[in-house]
């Protein structure tokens, strides 16, 4: 079970947004977060665990049909044996259909684990919310579910650095709440803090969540501001490797025909192998003129924001557009 918040899709399937798909990263990443929003948000006490884990998210009947819930979390003592799951579901609009859908997650979850569940939804509209509670207390039902519905009203934006290292989780995901807003910039010092309290073994994961999860504008500041203000740079490890075999190559290639001019010419070379590798290792196809274009610039400046852009665009022409 896997959450690849920038990776395209190389099917004809619709590629999950980013409203979506960040906030159930971030979920995974910290199960913790979901325990602690059911206690304060919704009196929802979670029983004393010692590990969480993911739980596979499709539902299987008999009907040779399958549904996905977004994200399934298990806590579990400190034998393993779980006591107590938690289903979370972003939901961006208005659909019917989870009348039905939303309970057989929950009675599937419940008969398989043998132990009480809950399901979160983060809405992202408090007027579609709204909606859903209306539809779930319908007093004619007699099967009784009861959602527990999250809003960015619930989440108001951390703009406390030391709040934020303290709950990195619920600083990030508040950001993602809050993306929208004309003042998100000034939470990013403390999301700058909630990055570095989860270590370094996460912090790329979350440094990239919050970047997937911002409008493109307000994503090339933070990556700005990390890089000059909090002078660090992240990229996930799959990228860093590329980037530096790329460089690496580049280099040595360079130091051949002189020391300064052969470093700045290396790392133009190796800023576009590098960008041409991560292009085509999230399934684009690399036109043979892009391609030149690419390896016959020699601005660095340039070519490292094209392989920042490269990381969440859905299209070459994304990337190469100054």
């Amino acid at each position: 079970m896997r959450v690849d918040v920038i990776a395209a899709r190389r099917d004809r399937r619709p590629i999950p947004s980013a409203e979506h798909e960040t906030p159930i990263a971030l979920m995974r990443h910290d199960p913790g977060l979901i325990a602690s929003l059911l206690s304060e948000l919704f009196g929802v006490m979670v029983p004393p665990y010692a590990t969480t884990r993911p739980h596979a998210t499709d539902t299987r009947i008999l009907v040779p049909r399958t549904y996905h819930a977004d994200a399934i979390l298990v806590y579990a003592d400190a034998q393993g044996q779980p006591v107590f799951a938690a289903i979370a579901e972003v939901q961006r609009r208005w659909d019917p259909r989870k009348e039905r859908t939303w309970p057989l997650y929950l009675a599937h979850l419940e008969s398989e684990l043998g132990v009480r569940a809950a399901l979160v939804v983060y809405c992202t509209d408090p007027r579609i919310a709204q909606r859903y509670r209306r539809l779930f207390a319908d007093p004619q039902r007699s099967l009784t579910v009861r959602p527990h519905f999250l809003t960015p009203r619930d989440l108001p934006p951390v703009t406390d650095p030391s709040i934020a290292h303290s709950d990195p989780g619920r600083a990030i995901l508040s950001a993602l709440a809050h993306a929208g807003d004309d003042g998100i910039r000034t939470a990013f010092p403390a999301l700058a803090s909630a990055v570095e309290a989860v270590g370094e073994h996460l912090s790329v994961s979350y440094y990239d969540i919050v970047a997937a999860g911002l409008a493109p504008a307000v994503s090339e500041d933070w990556r700005t501001f990390m890089t000059t203000t909090v002078k660090h740079r992240f990229l996930s490890d799959h990228l860093r490797t590329l980037e530096a075999e790329a460089v690496a190559r580049g280099l040595s290639q360079g130091l051949e025909q002189g020391l300064e001019q052969g470093l700045e010419q290396g790392r133009a070379e190796g800023e576009a192998t590098a960008l041409i590798a991560v292009l085509e290792a999230r399934g684009f196809e690399v036109p043979a003129r892009t391609r030149t274009q690419i390896m016959a610039t020699t601005d660095t400046v340039l070519l490292s924001t094209w392989l920042r852009k490269a990381v969440t665009a859905t299209t070459i022409e994304d990337v190469m557009d100054r």
